[in-house]
């Protein structure tokens, strides 16, 4: 996961602190604006953009989640 970011980071040309990776859920978090920026290259690299919305609690359920 965290070659993927190293990979993702240098073709979108954003700084490494703006994606987060998940090992628990094998998820890497970003802003909105970077998804919707940049959707083809992600989508080029065979991975799934989504905009996802969670609960901010302990539990962290996905409330709401839009693919794009």
């Amino acid at each position: 996961m965290k070659h993927l970011r190293t990979e993702l980071c240098k073709d979108l040309r954003i700084n490494k602190q703006d994606i987060l990776v998940d090992e628990k859920y094998y998820k890497l978090w970003t802003s909105r604006r970077i998804i919707l920026r940049h959707k083809q290259k992600i989508n080029s690299k065979k991975l799934i953009p989504a905009i996802v919305e969670i609960m901010s609690d302990e539990s962290e359920l996905e409330i709401e989640i839009e693919f794009l």
